[in-house]
């Protein structure tokens, strides 16, 4: 819906499947009619397969490789069909991993370390528990990596080794973007006037008692999608011929904790715009209109600094073990029509005036 609105970034912060999200709008150049093209390419064979053709042999070796999965075939392939390492690096892209071994955030840059916005900045690595940043130059095969580590959720799939020995999985288990590790840094880099788009997959302010989410199912491109009540813990779990209340337990406290971890990422963005000045709040069904009308009013002389948060009105999600591109662009379908739109912002008037 922002491409829709014509809206562009020269920066995005995104860790796991919101990075995934965001080289794609990167792909297309935010254009509407790409952005769908080239979501219907991912799958999750991208991200995971199983470690034997047999079922049960794959579970018993993944038991004790620690991984119900092993690694996809990646994103290298990706990277390389759309971008080249010039063109990659038109939009600075942050990525969010977690070092396992050493216990630590780590940050990756498209960008050199010369073009980005964030050079001689001064990290504050021992504060925020991670590694000092890194910048890959346009390199795609170690972005690829990248992109394949931030996505790998541990116990489901391995972590990744980025081409320098050290093993990297999910973003998320850090923090849930860049911008919270990144936030006295980006408040010395940005203005007070400053304006930030967050795109959020899950909606914390609901309350779900069986994890994050629903899972859209049994539908085809150009059907209505069909919400169920399966989460993407309870798929996992389902799909391993696991499901115990125990189990459950367990992938409601994760869930729990990846809310929490967004709470607190919205939080850092909230606090970048505000510098401790009053802001205003609004809270829309998300139409295109209800979202140009925002992005209009945050231009305007009326308002200083802004956040825009685009969030789904219900949390939905495609079975993380066996998607299709298809089940990728039903639920941007889905997401287009049962979304909100929210906004914070320091100024004067209404945004409907």
């Amino acid at each position: 819906m922002l491409s829709d609105c014509k809206y562009d970034t020269t920066c995005m912060l995104a860790s796991s499947g919101g990075n995934v999200a965001s080289y794609v709008a990167h792909a297309a150049n935010f254009d509407t009619n790409a952005i769908y093209r080239i979501s219907g390419e991912i799958c999750s064979d991208m991200f995971l397969r199983p470690w034997t053709p047999a079922p049960i042999l794959s579970s018993c070796f993944g038991f004790f490789a620690g991984s119900m999965f092993n690694i996809g075939y990646g994103a290298t392939g990706f990277f390389n069909k759309y971008f080249t390492p010039h063109t990659v690096q038109h939009r600075e892209v942050w990525t969010g991993t977690y070092n396992r071994q050493m216990q630590r955030g780590r940050y990756f840059s498209n960008r050199s370390y010369h073009n980005s916005y964030f050079k001689d900045c001064n990290w504050p690595c021992s504060l925020t528990r991670c590694q000092p940043p890194t910048w890959t130059d346009g390199d795609l095969d170690v972005l690829g990596n990248v992109s394949m580590a931030s996505a790998a959720i541990p116990g489901l799939i391995p972590a990744i080794d980025v081409g320098d020995g050290q093993m990297l999985s999910d973003g998320g288990l850090s923090s849930a973007s860049p911008l919270s590790p990144m936030q006295s840094i980006l408040s010395t880099k940005l203005s007070d006037k400053c304006h930030i788009v967050y795109v959020n997959g899950v909606n914390v302010d609901l309350i779900d008692t069986s994890g994050v989410g629903n899972s859209l199912t049994g539908s085809k491109k150009g059907q209505k999608s069909n919400p169920t009540n399966t989460n993407v813990g309870n798929n996992i779990i389902n799909e391993a011929n696991g499901n115990c209340n125990l189990l459950n337990s367990g992938v409601l406290s994760l869930s729990e904790l990846i809310m929490a971890q967004i709470v607190a990422d919205r939080s850092s963005a909230h606090n970048l715009v505000s510098r401790c000045r009053t802001t205003h709040f609004v809270e829309k069904t998300c139409t295109l209109e209800a979202l140009q009308s925002m992005l209009i009013w945050r231009a305007s002389s009326h308002c200083v600094s802004s956040l825009i948060e685009l969030v789904p009105a219900y949390n939905c999600s495609v079975p993380v073990t066996s998607f299709t591109g298809n089940d990728v662009m039903n639920l941007m379908d889905w997401v287009r029509n049962n979304a909100i739109v929210r906004m914070w912002w320091v100024g004067s008037g209404d945004v409907d005036d």
